[in-house]
């Protein structure tokens, strides 16, 4: 936030690397994981997302 911070960011320029599982219970329901690490980015910093959920495949 330093001088001449208009409030925007007009250049997203990010490094990440990412992985995710999905396992299956049955041929129509499962369960999903997945991690986001960023490694490198001009708008925030060193980052870790974690995320989880189901899947209903109709």
């Amino acid at each position: 936030m330093g001088p001449g911070f208009a409030g925007n960011f007009p250049e997203m320029i990010v490094n990440y690397s990412s992985a995710i599982v999905y396992v299956p219970f049955t041929s129509f329901f499962g369960a999903n994981a997945g991690i986001v690490v960023v490694l490198d980015d001009r708008n925030i910093g060193l980052t870790t997302y974690y995320s989880g959920g189901i899947a209903l495949i109709l």
